[in-house]
C-alpha cells in the first residue's frame, strides 16, 4: 500500500477519535469521570505529537478545552484535568501556544491565582499552564507582565515558601503547598529568562530581600528547597549587571558566599553538602559573570579556597567540575587576591592535572583559562594572612606533583631551582641539600690538601657558592692550583655521597676508571680510606624505620583512590608521620597489594 495513503488513513482515524472524544466532553457534563477520562485520552494522543495537536486545533478542540477549564458548572477535577491537557497541547505545538497567548487568558489565570477559594491543586495546574505559555516565548513574557501575572507569581512565591509558618500551618496541605511553590519558582524563571527579559528581571528584584532571609534561615539544608531558590536567583541576575548589583546591595551575594563556606567545609564527608555547594557555586557564577567589581569583592570571604576544596571532594560528580572551574575563572580573572589564594592553597597542581588528564574538552579549556589568569600573579609574604582570610591547611609547589617514576636528584633539583614558589617543606629540603654539599666539599679539600693555610682558605669560601659551581680562589688570592687539583675535579671524584638516581648507580665503575691515574700513582689507599670514611659518616645518619599506623594505611589507600600513583601529592595531602617520603608510600602500597594478592590466592585455593 502507498505510504501517502497509509498516512492519510492514519490521520483520518485520529481525527475520528478526537471528534468522538470532543462529543463525549460536550454531552457528558453530568458525568465528570467520563469527561476526565476523555481529557486524559486527548492528552495521550496529542502528547509530543505536533500534527495531532493541529488536528484538534482545526476542529476547535483547543478552545473548547480552555472554556471547559474556566466553566463554573463543571466539576473541579474536570477543570484541573483540562488545565493539565492545555499545558500538554501548548508544549507540543507552538501554534497552539500562540493561540492561547491572549490578554483575556492571562487575565483569567491571574484571577484564578489570586482567588483564595480555588483549590491548591487547581492553582498549581494554572501555574503550569502559565509556565508553558511564557517559556521560550517573548510574547508570553510580555503578556504575563501586562496582565499582572508576574506580580501574582511573586506574591505566591513569598506566601507559599515551604518552611514558613503560614505555608505549613495545616499539615494536610504541606505537600500541595510545596508543589505549588516549586511550580511558581519555575514560572518566574520562565518569565525572566530564555529568552532574557530585562524588564521581568527588574520586577523580580523585589523578591531578593526575602530570599536572603530564607538562605539565612535554612539551618538544615535540603536540595529540594535550595535548587528552586538558586535557580531563580541565577535566572534573574543572568547577564544583567544592574540586577547583579541589586542582589549584592541587599546582602544576597554575601549570604551566598557565607553559605558556600559553611557547606563546602563539609563537602569531603557529606554528599549532600557537596551537592548543595555545587548548586551555590553555579549561582555565584551567574551573580559575578562580566562583573569584575562584584567578583573581586568575594575575596574577603575566601570563595576561591572553598571552591578549590569542593573541586577536590571525593563526592564531586565529574560533570560538576566545569561550573566550579568557571566560577574559579571568573574570580581569578577579576582579582589578584583570588589568584594568590588559589596559588597558596595548592590549587595550581590540581588545575594542571585537570588540564592534562581530564577527558572533557570544556574542562580543559576552563583549566587553561584559570592558568592564564594566574600567570602574572605576584606573591609577597608580607602581604599574604590581608589576602587569605581563611586558614590554609597546606600549600603545594611544582615538585609536590612530580610523578614518582620521574623523581631523581637531578629532576628534583632542577625543578626546585626553577620554582619560585616552593612549599615550606621543599624549601627546607633545598637548604639542607645545599648545606650538605658545602660541608662535604670542604671535608674533601681539607683531606686532599696538606697545607693548613690552603685548607683554611678553601673552608672560608663564600657560603652562598654551591660546590658544583665552585672554581677555586680568584686571581691574586695566592697559590695557583693546577687543573688536577681543582675543586670541581675533586668533587666529581667523591660524587658517591650525593643523591644519585637509582638507575644511574652503575656509573660508579666508570667513575673509578676516570681516576685511574691517581690509583696507579699510589693514591689507592688514601682514596679508599676517604670513601670509606664518608660512607660511614653518611650511614650514621640513616633514619630509623617507623611502621605505618592504621591511620596512615587508610590515608595511603584513600590517596591512591583519589590521586592515583602521584605519591608526592598523596604525601602532602594527608597528615603522615614526620619523615615519611614518597618512596616509603610507594613501597608500602606495593607490599599491601602483594599481601592482598597472596591472601586472595590462598582463599581461592
Amino acid at each position: 500500500m502507498d505510504k501517502t495513503k497509509i498516512c492519510s488513513n492514519r490521520r483520518n482515524t485520529i481525527k475520528t477519535d478526537l471528534s468522538l472524544l470532543l462529543e463525549c466532553l460536550k454531552f457528558q457534563m453530568k458525568c465528570p469521570d467520563l469527561q476526565k477520562q476523555a481529557l486524559l485520552t486527548i492528552h495521550s494522543i496529542c502528547e509530543k505529537r505536533e500534527d495531532n495537536v493541529d488536528l484538534l486545533r482545526e476542529m476547535g478542540g483547543v478552545a473548547f478545552v480552555y472554556n471547559l477549564s474556566k466553566s463554573s458548572i463543571v466539576h473541579p477535577d474536570v477543570k484541573e484535568t483540562a488545565l493539565f491537557t492545555l499545558g500538554t497541547l501548548a508544549e507540543a505545538n507552538v501554534y497552539c501556544k500562540n493561540s492561547l497567548c491572549k490578554n483575556e487568558i492571562f487575565a483569567d489565570l491571574a484571577d484564578c491565582l489570586m482567588n483564595e477559594d480555588i483549590p491548591l491543586k487547581q492553582k498549581r495546574l494554572s501555574v503550569y499552564l502559565l509556565l508553558v505559555l511564557v517559556a521560550n516565548n517573548k510574547l508570553g513574557q510580555t503578556l504575563a507582565q501586562n496582565s499582572g501575572c508576574l506580580d501574582v507569581l511573586l506574591n505566591l512565591f513569598r506566601a507559599t515558601f515551604p518552611i514558613s509558618t503560614e505555608a505549613t500551618f495545616r499539615a494536610a496541605n504541606a505537600t500541595q503547598t510545596y508543589q505549588l511553590w516549586t511550580s511558581v519558582s519555575s514560572a518566574l524563571c520562565g518569565c525572566v529568562n530564555n529568552p532574557q527579559n530585562e524588564e521581568g528581571q527588574r520586577i523580580c528584584v523585589a523578591a531578593f530581600p526575602v530570599i536572603k532571609i530564607w538562605l539565612q534561615q535554612l539551618t538544615f539544608p535540603q536540595t529540594e528547597i535550595f535548587q528552586p531558590i538558586c535557580t531563580f536567583i541565577a535566572m534573574t541576575v543572568a547577564n544583567n549587571s544592574c540586577v547583579q548589583e541589586s542582589f549584592s546591595a541587599c546582602g544576597g551575594l554575601e549570604t551566598l558566599a557565607l553559605t558556600l563556606g559553611r557547606l563546602a567545609s563539609a563537602a569531603d564527608t557529606s554528599l549532600l553538602s557537596c551537592q548543595l555547594s555545587v548548586i551555590i557555586s553555579k549561582t555565584l557564577s551567574a551573580c559575578i559573570t562580566d562583573n569584575s567589581s562584584l567578583a573581586s569583592g568575594l575575596a574577603q570571604y575566601g570563595v576561591v579556597l572553598h571552591l578549590f576544596s569542593l573541586l577536590a571532594s571525593p563526592h564531586l560528580d565529574p560533570e560538576d567540575r566545569l561550573p566550579i572551574l568557571l566560577s574559579l575563572g571568573y574570580c581569578t580573572e577579576a582579582s589578584e587576591k583570588h589568584q594568590s589564594q588559589l596559588i597558596w592553597c595548592g590549587g595550581l597542581p590540581i588545575i594542571i592535572t585537570l588540564l592534562t588528564e581530564d577527558s572533557s574538552e570544556e574542562v580543559r579549556r576552563a583549566a587553561t583559562f584559570i592558568l592564564q589568569t594566574c600567570k602574572k600573579a605576584k606573591l609577597q609574604h608580607t602581604d599574604m594572612k590581608n589576602v587569605i582570610k581563611a586558614p590554609v591547611p597546606y600549600s603545594r609547589c611544582a615538585a609536590c606533583v612530580l610523578p614518582f617514576e620521574e623523581v631523581t636528584s637531578h629532576t628534583f633539583e632542577s625543578l626546585q631551582s626553577s620554582c619560585h614558589q616552593s612549599c615550606d617543606r621543599h624549601k627546607v629540603l633545598r637548604e639542607a641539600t645545599k648545606h650538605f654539599r658545602m660541608h662535604h666539599c670542604r671535608l674533601v679539600f681539607e683531606k686532599e690538601h696538606q697545607d693548613p693555610a690552603e685548607a683554611e682558605r678553601y673552608s672560608a669560601a663564600e657560603p652562598q657558592q654551591t660546590c658544583k659551581n665552585w672554581t677555586g680562589p680568584s686571581e691574586g688570592e695566592g697559590k695557583v692550583i693546577n687543573k688536577n687539583t681543582l675543586p670541581e675535579h675533586r668533587w666529581r671524584k667523591h660524587n658517591g655521597v650525593t643523591l644519585v638516581p637509582l638507575q644511574r648507580r652503575a656509573k660508579k665503575t666508570t667513575f673509578v676508571s676516570h681516576n685511574r691515574t691517581d690509583i696507579e700513582m699510589g693514591g689507592r689507599s688514601g682514596h679508599h680510606n676517604n670513601l670509606q670514611k664518608i660512607g660511614l659518616d653518611h650511614s650514621s645518619t640513616k633514619r630509623k624505620r617507623k611502621d605505618f599506623s592504621c591511620e596512615e594505611v587508610g590515608y595511603l589507600l584513600s590517596g591512591v583512590k583519589t590521586y592515583g600513583f602521584s605519591w608526592n601529592l598523596i604525601l602532602w595531602s594527608y597528615p603522615f608521620q614526620p619523615g615519611r617520603t614518597n618512596v616509603d608510600l610507594a613501597k608500602k602500597y606495593r607490599r599491601l597489594m602483594k599481601r592482598k594478592a597472596q591472601d586472595a590466592s590462598r582463599a581461592d585455593s
